[in-house]
């Protein structure tokens, strides 16, 4: 995600009075509080996930030992005038506000058209169900106010020089543990049978990629595994690596493959299966086997791994209060794109709605979407409202 500010130029952030100025106050205090470890306990183990959207998320062998988070300690929503320019090529002859974007994310969007429809009178939306390409190409020719979508994308050549400017997003949820939702947090799995319980994410570049590939890697043994088993190769496999190819996650390839594990290919004994319930069927059947999968669809005839993000960072399980706090490194989110044109206020509109989305209100609607996806926590929020300011 880029880590454009939107700031001046006479864009309303400039000109925020009275509830703003004290709610930018509240954020740099809790900032400051957090960044000096004196606050990030409490933020933490206070967040809470709706009850009842939560109830059906993960299975117990993926939450064991993990407390439920519980109240959002988030700023709350104080609306303030905005509406888009004259010249949006998203707004309809009607006055309609058209919003192309991932078709999971249509139910959460609809509810938060209507908190800003309750905050600000008159105002009509028109959602377009798509994929995150779709909503991004309907971003970059201004067909839409913002784009809802499922990937983390960095801007290139094609998007600057059409709309002349770098892309810039707010994340808006965590992946969800919810089965049927569309975008999970990938999971690392390995046979019931297999020792191996840890794993960081230098070996899982290891395992799965060529070009950063250390040898040790590629036998059982290196692992630390005793016995038979050491001498045997590692088996890794998951959805394909490249969207060239058919993939029930057409975006698995770029997160895992280029913004995990360092941009390199595949290694040459990697298994590409089209579906995570195929790549899941190999590993239940090949105890030297070891996948990446959708958190959301892990059942209990395979083992989950533990991830580590960094050397200096503890074991984390794709669990609901390891993703909310942050901690688990193959974590994925929403998010919502804006247009930003070099030269010119950012549009006042969809700064608004943003600073709504990452409202206390903003995110209580997230955590009460049918999907389970899972709202940020509040220095997630506060980073991407500080972006905003």
């Amino acid at each position: 995600m880029s880590a454009v500010i939107i700031r001046g130029d006479g864009s309303p952030s400039s000109k925020r009075e009275g509830n703003a100025r004290e709610d930018k106050k509240k954020l740099i205090a809790r900032i400051w509080a957090a960044r000096s470890g004196i606050a990030l306990g409490c933020f933490l183990a206070v967040m809470t996930v709706n009850a009842t959207a939560k109830a059906q998320v993960a299975p117990a062998f993926l939450e064991e030992g993990k407390d439920q988070p519980a109240e959002l300690p988030l700023l709350a929503y104080h609306p303030l005038p905005a509406s888009p320019p004259k010249d949006a090529g998203y707004v309809l002859p009607d006055g309609t506000i058209r919003i192309v974007g991932f078709d999971d994310m249509e139910g959460m969007i609809s509810r938060l058209n209507a908190l800003f429809t309750q905050t600000h009178p008159g105002t009509k939306f028109r959602y377009v169900k798509s994929n995150s390409y779709g909503a991004l190409h309907s971003l970059m020719w201004d067909s839409t106010a913002f784009a809802p979508m499922a990937l983390d994308y960095q801007s290139n050549l094609i998007y600057t020089d059409i709309v002349h400017g770098p892309s810039f997003a707010i994340r808006v949820a965590h992946a969800s543990l919810t089965t049927g939702a569309k975008l999970s947090p990938i999971a690392v799995v390995v046979n019931k049978s297999s020792p191996i319980n840890t794993l960081s994410i230098a070996q899982l570049t290891s395992i799965f990629t060529e070009p950063l590939r250390r040898h040790i890697y590629s036998h059982w043994g290196q692992l630390g595994v005793k016995g038979e088993l050491a001498a045997e190769p590692i088996r890794p496999c998951g959805l394909p690596w490249s969207d060239h190819y058919p993939s029930q996650d057409p975006t698995f390839g770029e997160y895992v493959f280029t913004r995990k594990l360092g941009g390199g290919q595949p290694v040459v004994n990697y298994q590409m299966f089209p579906t995570y319930a195929a790549v899941l069927r190999n590993v239940v059947s090949d105890p030297l086997a070891i996948g990446l999968i959708a958190a959301n669809e892990v059942t209990a005839e395979v083992k989950v791994v533990s991830v580590k993000g960094g050397d200096l960072s503890g074991p984390a399980r794709p669990s609901t209060a390891e993703i909310h706090s942050g901690h688990y490194p193959l974590d994925r989110y929403l998010y919502l794109y804006g247009r930003v044109v070099s030269g010119k206020p950012f549009d006042p509109f969809v700064k608004e709605y943003m600073r709504m989305v990452l409202s206390k209100e903003g995110q209580q609607i997230v955590s009460s979407d049918d999907h389970g996806y899972i709202p940020l926590n509040p220095l997630e929020a506060a980073d991407d409202l500080a972006t905003l300011q």
